[in-house]
C-alpha cells in the first residue's frame, strides 16, 4: 500500500464548495435579517429595471414579495410558513403529534394529555367510520390506504363560497363534506332549520389542525401545489387559504 502523503502542519481541511464559491457563514436576529431582505429585494428591484422590465411586471414582484410569508396579507402565506417549518430541520419525526393554531381566535381550555387523548379517540372513531361505510374492518381500511389522521377545525358556514343560492349550493366544498356527529338538536330546537347559529359544524376552517408531522406536511405539500395550479389573481377569494384547504378536502371525499 501507498503511504498517506504527509501534509504540512499549517495545512488546513475546508469544504471545497465553501471555500470555492467564497462562501460566509451569518448569523441574524429578527432585525438583522429583515434589514438584509430589504437590501436584497431593492437589489432585485435594480435588476429587473435595469434588464428591462415593466413598471407592470416590477410592481407585480413587490406585492408578491410582500406577501409571501406574511399572513396579515395574504392568508396563503401561513401555509408557506407551515410547510417551511413541517419541512426543517428542527421539525422533528413524521410520528410526532403537531398542531397548528390560528393566534386570534383559539383559546386553550384543556390540558395538553387530555387533547391529545381526544385527537386519538376521534381518529379512531372516525377509522371505524370508514370501516363501517365499506363493510370492512378497521385492519383492512387501512391496507387499503384509508385512514383518518389529520383533523382540522370546523365551521357553521361554507366559507368563501363562489357565489350566492344555487351557485353556492353546487360548490363541491359546500356540499360533499361529510355531516358532523355532533348530537341531532346540539343547537337547540332550531338545529339545521337554516339559520347560521342553528347550522351543523362541518365545514372546514383552516385556522386549527392536529395530526402527525408527515402526513400533514404531505397535505400542506399538496394545497400549496393546488395554488400552484389553479391560482387565479382575479378571483375574490384568491388569498385564502381556506378555500385551497377546503377545496382539497371536497376531492378527497369525492374520491372516497
Amino acid at each position: 500500500e501507498e503511504a498517506e502523503e504527509a501534509l504540512d502542519d499549517d495545512v488546513v481541511k475546508v469544504n471545497n464548495i465553501v471555500n470555492s464559491f467564497r462562501l460566509q457563514s451569518t448569523s441574524f436576529d429578527k432585525k438583522g435579517y429583515l434589514s438584509y431582505l430589504k437590501g436584497y429585494m431593492k437589489a432585485v428591484k435594480a435588476h429587473l429595471q435595469e434588464t428591462g422590465a415593466s413598471a407592470e411586471e416590477i410592481t407585480k414582484f413587490e406585492k408578491g414579495a410582500q406577501t409571501y410569508f406574511d399572513a396579515k396579507a395574504a392568508h396563503i402565506a401561513k401555509l408557506r410558513a407551515i410547510t417551511r417549518y413541517l419541512h426543517g430541520p428542527t421539525a422533528g419525526e413524521d410520528d410526532d403529534l403537531v398542531i397548528v393554531v390560528d393566534g386570534f381566535d383559539v383559546l386553550a381550555q384543556i390540558p395538553a394529555e387530555t387533547l391529545i387523548q381526544r385527537y386519538f379517540d376521534v381518529a379512531a372513531a372516525a377509522d371505524q367510520r370508514l370501516a363501517d361505510q365499506r363493510g370492512l374492518t378497521v385492519e383492512e381500511v387501512h391496507s387499503k390506504g384509508l385512514r383518518q389522521t389529520v383533523l382540522w377545525g370546523t365551521d357553521k358556514g361554507c366559507f368563501p363560497s363562489s357565489g350566492n343560492g344555487d351557485e353556492k349550493q353546487r360548490d363541491p366544498r359546500c356540499w360533499l363534506v361529510p355531516f358532523s356527529t355532533l348530537p341531532r338538536y346540539v343547537w337547540g330546537p332550531e338545529t339545521g332549520t337554516g339559520g347560521l347559529p342553528f347550522s351543523d359544524s362541518r365545514f372546514v376552517n383552516s385556522g386549527t389542525v392536529i395530526g402527525p408531522l408527515g402526513d400533514l406536511r404531505t397535505l400542506i405539500d399538496a394545497t400549496l401545489a393546488l395554488i400552484e395550479d389553479t391560482f387565479d389573481p382575479e378571483y375574490k377569494y384568491h388569498n385564502s387559504d381556506q378555500y385551497y384547504v377546503s377545496t382539497l378536502y371536497a376531492r378527497q371525499e369525492y374520491q372516497r
